[in-house]
């Protein structure tokens, strides 16, 4: 009773019962009684020569959970987890990550959070399969397709938390002129479009990435999943790990090799009659260097490989003779050394293309990829790049921690 008023408060056991309801019907069986800690698939456990990016992808995947789902927010004066903050918003998360990467439990954390918050969520299985195949149903103006219908909109409309699980591109055509697409990709499209009018969010998981879709599965899904309402968890197997690495050598041999072969030999009238185009494409690559070498401070280079490569910044620093001190590249080193003391948005934008045009180096893998997921990938191998190791084992020992709250094993600070 208060101010003269009733309020009838739910027992305990009423929640509990509500919660293992809404478990069973949205999260399989095996993850029931498994936590964030639980969580170590044998993707970091095999011989990677890019050790250092397997350690900063656990640190994305912990991020990006705590940012997406986990960490504790005051929502009107009472203490809730981001994740309703992350549906009001329209925030979605992609994970992608080969088999063995522990994708399905990373899915059934999100979803028992929501399990416990009483978050309407799509019904298991969320799998993408039976999605494409329920849509298809729902397309036809059949008795079962009107039925099917009311399906689709419970399943997958209706819930604040959208889940598909196993996305996976069959788009084999995507790079000829005339692509196939799914045969109900305009079904897919129109239920997108529903979900974009309603507050919610979208999780999926594939162990493809979503460059390598198209737009088989229609026009809206990989868009709105390319989005900057999208965050992303990114794995990659160590074999991927050691072809970027590579690639990234290559490139970083291309660019400086760009600053060797520079012809200063010949005369004045004579370089009038050089290619102007092919400078000004030389200058250009030889100012990507400088920033390059900047967004990927530390390259691991086994002795067997080659030799070590000599940067673009300290032939300028050293004064070599090998320099070719033409105005227009001094002019370059200048102006780059310039920008990165201001750290201004010029500098900036330099690191960010040259983290992208360093990821697309590796062409096996890049052409399976949206530029946002060049980008993330790329900003994964700068970090893992960094010659301070120790900023690495800092985030570690916060990481862990994020992990303990995450599993239940530790109360928030400020709680």
């Amino acid at each position: 009773m208060k101010d003269g008023k009733e309020f009838y408060l739910p027992c305990l056991c009423s929640w509990e019962r509500g919660f293992h309801e809404r478990l069973k019907r949205t999260i399989g069986s095996a993850y029931w009684t498994k936590k964030l800690d639980d969580w170590n698939p044998p993707l970091f456990t095999q011989p990677c020569a890019f050790s250092d990016l397997m350690r900063v992808q656990r640190l994305a995947v912990i991020s990006r959970l705590w940012s997406f789902c986990f960490k504790e927010i005051e929502i009107e004066g009472k203490k809730a987890p981001i994740l309703k903050q992350s549906l009001a918003s329209n925030r979605n998360l992609f994970i992608r990550g080969p088999a063995g990467s522990g994708r399905g439990l990373l899915a059934s954390c999100i979803k028992m959070m929501a399990a416990m918050k009483d978050i309407s969520t799509t019904e298991k299985p969320c799998e993408f399969d039976i999605f494409k195949t329920e849509v298809y149903e729902s397309s036809s103006y059949s008795q079962a397709g009107e039925e099917m219908k009311l399906v689709v909109y419970r399943k997958y409309i209706d819930p604040l938390l959208f889940v598909l699980e196993n996305m996976r591109s069959e788009n084999i055509n995507k790079n000829s002129q005339f692509q196939k697409k799914f045969r109900s990709a305009d079904a897919i499209d129109s239920l997108l479009a529903k979900r974009q009018g309603k507050v919610g969010s979208m999780l999926v998981t594939s162990q493809d990435f979503l460059g390598d879709m198209g737009n088989y599965y229609g026009d809206r899904l990989v868009e709105e999943l390319s989005t900057d309402r999208t965050m992303m968890i990114l794995l990659i197997h160590p074999k991927e790990a050691d072809s970027l690495r590579l690639a990234l050598i290559e490139r970083q041999k291309s660019l400086v090799g760009v600053l060797y072969s520079y012809d200063k030999s010949v005369d004045k009238k004579e370089k009038r009659r050089i290619d102007k185009q092919s400078q000004v494409e030389d200058m250009s690559l030889i100012e990507e260097g400088m920033y390059f070498e900047d967004a990927f401070e530390e390259i691991p280079v086994a002795e067997s490989e080659t030799a070590s490569i000599q940067s673009i910044q300290e032939l300028f620093s050293t004064g070599s003779e090998q320099i070719p001190y033409d105005r227009s590249i001094i002019d370059i080193y200048t102006k780059f050394e310039a920008n990165k003391k201001e750290q201004n948005s010029v500098y900036q934008r330099g690191i960010q293309q040259a983290i992208i045009n360093g990821v697309k180096a590796c062409k096996e893998l890049s052409s399976l990829m949206t530029d946002k997921e060049c980008l993330e990938i790329g900003k994964m191998l700068a970090m893992a790049s960094k010659q301070d190791k120790n900023r690495l084992k800092e985030l570690e020992e916060k990481a862990a921690e994020m992990v303990l709250v995450m599993s239940g094993k530790k109360v928030p600070h400020g709680s």
